[in-house]
């Protein structure tokens, strides 16, 4: 028998490994390279750079506060009456919305998703991340294979939170353990 999705197990990423470490650390010595040497240049660079980061984390932080607050009482049984449970795997509706709002951070941990959330418009999600963090996350969490994603008909559509549910339960399922 399978378990309620609520006792799925939560997402265990892998260790870092010594090359992506070694990637970082002559990263930041370029930097430091490029501040010693030109600290007007790179300064500036950096300081223009790092206003604008600001100002987009503040925005998106706005806007997704002003959206918690229009969607009070909203939950993950909200989220799964829209999601039709008996028609899409509850283990994929459960590890997609907890995701999310993972990947939100702890300032939106119970972040009211809803099933037509737009990732880029309304979450403030862009697609390249729901692909390779939210989608790779949820599928370990729902026991879905994403070894061949390219047979998927919603391949390249997935659009929204609910399109996102649709594409992993269309993936194969994992054995169980």
């Amino acid at each position: 028998m399978r378990l309620p999705s609520r006792r799925m197990s939560k997402y265990v990423s892998p260790q870092t490994s010594t090359m992506a470490w070694l990637l970082f650390v002559g990263l930041i010595a370029a930097w430091g390279y490029g501040v010693w040497n030109s600290p007007y240049a790179f300064g500036g660079f950096t300081a223009v750079l790092g206003v604008a980061v600001a100002y987009q984390m503040i925005a998106t932080r706005a806007h997704l506060r002003r959206l918690a607050n229009e969607r009070v009482g909203e939950s993950i049984c909200t989220f799964a009456r829209e999601a039709n449970c008996r028609e899409n795997d509850s283990w994929a509706v459960r590890a997609v919305y907890e995701q999310i709002q993972e990947y939100l951070g702890k300032e939106f941990k119970n972040f009211p998703v809803r099933w037509s959330d737009d990732f880029e418009r309304d979450l403030k999600i862009d697609l390249e991340d729901v692909e390779d963090i939210i989608a790779i996350e949820a599928a370990q969490r729902a026991r879905r294979n994403l070894a061949n994603p390219h047979t998927n008909p919603l391949y390249g559509k997935v659009k929204t939170v609910g399109d996102l549910v649709r594409f992993l339960v269309s993936q194969p399922n994992e054995s169980m353990p």
